[in-house]
Order: structure tokens, then sequence, then C-alpha cells
């Protein structure tokens, strides 16, 4: 009797897409590996978490929304103590404006973290920040703080590993100020829809290829988008008994890949998509 064995399974230590969302998805009767439920148990975990000034650390896209007249501590009026805002979209119904920007993080490695804008300053306290800015920031219980001449903490929401919220409302001048980061340099998202096939031991593997996802960050009739995370190649792992450790079989740049096994053979797979992040 020819007995022959393939499980087959994806797996992902890469970034995924900017909202929230879980890399498994089982249908009913599925059998699970307990890897791949400490890894869905992971991720609930990391959404109950506490964000960290680490998790900011890297590039990021930054779309700052602000109200349709004025900035940050005078939302009335162009105030004349301030330039006029530039960057920015055109209001939406007289409600805010949005201008796009990119910021990195920095660990300074003495325990301290640091920001550098690109073009605009969106940390602000008030004002209108057209020209770019840095400085050092800290995150303490759902707050981003700073000192922009003077201290000011935002809210901090981590919606995901790839976008954060930030967010500061000043009451006695009606104004406010939302920071979305976007982070860039992705690696991909894990591969899907594997199907396999066994002709006499001749295994063939093949999935979807991944190509890169697409993120609007400012809508209207000139939206931008932020295009990552698209696989340079596929990464192949194996190994022949259960207890076993998962060792490189091969990486390919195709979406599929055959191999000759010997008749008895029982051999799990996981295939990972990587790029240059990850």
């Amino acid at each position: 009797m020819r007995i022959l064995t393939v499980f087959c399974l994806f797996f992902s230590l890469g970034l995924l897409a900017k909202d929230y969302k879980s890399l498994q998805r089982l249908n009913e009767g599925d059998i699970i590996s307990a890897e791949v439920f400490n890894d869905i148990l992971a991720r609930i975990e990391l959404t109950l978490k506490s964000a960290t000034a680490k998790d900011l650390l890297g590039t990021w896209n930054l779309v700052q929304t602000t109200c349709s007249t004025g900035a940050l501590g005078n939302c009335s009026t162009i105030n004349p103590i301030f330039p006029p805002p530039s960057g920015f979209s055109s209001p939406v119904d007289n409600l805010y404006k949005q201008r796009l920007d990119v910021v990195s993080f920095t660990d300074d490695e003495d325990g301290t973290f640091s920001y550098q804008t690109t073009n605009h300053c969106a940390f602000v306290r008030a004002g209108t920040g057209n020209s770019p800015c840095s400085g050092e920031y800290a995150v303490v219980d759902g707050r981003f703080i700073l000192n922009s001449n003077g201290f000011v903490a935002y809210t901090l929401r981590k919606v995901s590993d790839t976008r954060i919220i930030l967010g500061l409302n000043n009451n006695g001048s009606g104004s406010f100020n939302i920071i979305r980061l976007d982070k860039k340099n992705l690696p991909p998202e894990p591969p899907s829809n594997l199907s396999v096939s066994n002709s006499s031991g001749t295994i063939s593997l093949l999935w979807d290829k991944v190509v890169a996802s697409e993120t609007i960050l400012i809508e209207g009739t000139n939206p931008v988008i932020q295009t990552e995370g698209v696989a340079s190649a596929y990464k192949i792992l194996s190994k022949d008994s259960a207890d076993g450790s998962f060792s490189e079989l091969t990486t390919v740049t195709s979406n599929s890949y055959t191999e000759t096994i010997i008749s008895g053979t029982t051999r799990w797979y996981r295939v990972f998509a990587v790029n240059e992040f990850g």
C-alpha cells in the first residue's frame, strides 16, 4: 500500500493591512495546529495591549486632518499671528481639510525617542505647522506626549501594527487635530488559497500570488493612495514529523512548487511570502 500524507499551512511573520484583520479564516470541520491556534490568540492579545513608544518606530505616511478654516488653536478665522496653512486639500463640506506628509520615529538608544517630519509639522500644540519639525516624544497610558512650544498630550489609539490614530481637541477654541499614521515599507501579507496535489509521489503546491495592497490615505476627486506589500518571492519550509522542526526547503519566485517524495513519507509544508522588508 502506498501511504503519503501532506500537511500544508500558510504562516506570516510580517505586518498586515492597515486596519486590523485576522490572518486565519476557519471553515466548518477544519482542524488546525497548535501553532496556528496560538497565532490567533497572540493577535487577540495584541489588540488588548497598550501602545508603547517602540510601536511607532519606523517610517509612516501621515495624514493630518484639522478644521476647514484656520488652524489648531483657532478654527474660526486665519490667526494673524500665524501664516495661512499650506499644503492642505480643499475643505470638505466646510468641516475639515487634510494634508499628507511622511514622519520617521527613531530610538535614541538612551531611553528616549525622537520624530522627524518631512514637509510639515502635524505635531503642534497650536498653529499651522507649515515647516518640518523634530523633537522627542513619549507614549504613556494611551497618550502621545511632546513639547511643541508647550507640552501637549495627544490621545493615541493603535488600530493595528500598521495604523495608529492620534487626536487632540482644544475645547476652548473649538479646534481639533487628527493624525493618522500608516506604516510604510511593509512585508507582504501571507499567501492564500493553497492547493496541493499528489501524483505518484510528485507533490505540487499552488497558491495565489501576493500582490500589493492599496490604502486610500486621502479621499476625494484626487485621492492619494499608498501601495505596499507586494511579494518578491515565496519561502517554503517543511518537516517530516509532527514534533520535528521546520527547515527551509527552497525559495521560489513563482506561486507554485513541485517536488518528489518517497512513498510512505508524511510531510508538513509552510509557505511564506517575502520581500525586502520581511
